[in-house]
Formats: C-alpha cells, sequence, structure tokens
C-alpha cells in the first residue's frame, strides 16, 4: 500500500499479520471495485480516516483507550527492538532526521555492557 501525503512511502505487511490480511482479504468480494479491509464499504478515503475511527471507537472496560501515537510508538520500538537497520526504520516511519523518533529510546530495551561491547567490537 502507498501512503499520501508530506510522509509518502511504501506501507509493507509484517509477516505475521500476513495471514490475517490474506483471510480478510479472501472474504471480500471479488466486484471489481475498490475494495478495503478497513471499511470494505467506503469507496474512497478522506484524511484521517483512521484517526478518527479510533476516536469514535468504543473501548471494551479496563482496556486503553487506542491513541495512534502510540500505536505508531509501539510499532517503532518492535522494529528497533528486532534490530532492523536504522535507515529502514526511518524509510518506513515517513521521516526525515531521527530526531521524531527520539521520544521513544526511553521503552527501548536496554543493553548490558558486555552486551553493548560484544556488539561494537563486530563479529570475529
Amino acid at each position: 500500500m502507498a501512503a499520501r501525503g508530506p510522509r509518502k512511502r511504501e506501507i509493507l505487511c509484517r509477516r505475521p499479520w500476513e495471514g490475517v490480511l490474506t483471510s480478510a482479504a479472501d472474504r471480500l468480494d471479488a466486484s471489481g471495485t475498490a475494495r478495503y479491509l478497513f471499511r470494505p464499504n467506503c469507496h474512497s478515503r478522506g484524511t484521517n480516516t483512521f484517526t478518527n475511527f479510533l476516536a469514535r471507537a468504543q473501548p471494551s472496560p479496563g482496556v486503553p483507550r487506542l491513541v495512534m501515537g502510540r500505536l505508531r510508538s509501539t510499532w517503532l520500538v518492535e522494529l528497533f527492538e528486532e534490530r532492523l537497520p536504522i535507515t529502514v526504520i526511518v524509510a518506513a516511519a515517513g521521516v526525515d532526521t531521527l530526531h521524531g523518533l527520539s521520544r521513544i529510546l526511553p521503552f527501548l530495551t536496554s543493553v548490558s555492557a558486555g552486551e553493548a561491547a560484544r556488539l561494537l567490537r563486530g563479529s570475529g
């Protein structure tokens, strides 16, 4: 999927979600018109579609309210924890600098001094 707007980029499906999305896509009818997994009867997209949906959603009791910023931060932390190259994460996030990613640093798992030394030395 291609994201439009100021942060144009290709949005890929992470492997763990592949089966879920494929199954949902298989359930859509093949009418030949533009179809979407989210709001499948909608034939056009406005801005803030997901944000507006989340704002209107009624959470179950005891479940925290979904917030787009938190969802994005969780996704970014997951990418960092998997040790993807930072250039890949920056491109996927649609940002030009690391400044926009600095707010998630407190949520990353810390690395012991020994592990940091091993990683910094490289394979040998």
